[in-house]
């Protein structure tokens, strides 16, 4: 694979939406996308690479600590919570 290609697949990150959602649902939702990609969902099956990104957005307060905790635990990489208009987008690198 080249540079050129994993650019290409991390400007079009999956999309995870949990806004309204109080701890510890934002964490499970994470968990859930990332059981369905290495589970060989549609996303995973168009790539052969080894990392995926994901973006969240999420309105509770303590996502960005928790998800941030989640993923060193599980050996995903936090790549930072930014706030959003209505809450915090996160992004996350996932290992597949």
């Amino acid at each position: 694979m080249t540079p050129t290609d994993n650019t290409d697949q991390n400007a079009n990150p999956l999309f995870v939406d949990a806004r309204g959602l109080k701890c510890p649902m934002p964490v499970i939702k994470l968990q859930q996308a990332i059981r369905q990609l290495k589970n060989g969902s549609e996303i995973a099956s168009k790539t052969s690479r080894d990392t995926c990104q994901i973006i969240m957005a999420c309105t509770d307060a303590g996502a960005p600590k928790d998800i941030e905790s989640w993923c060193r635990v599980n050996r995903h990489t936090f790549l930072g919570c930014e706030p959003a208009d209505d809450g915090y987008q996160c992004r996350i690198e996932v290992t597949l």
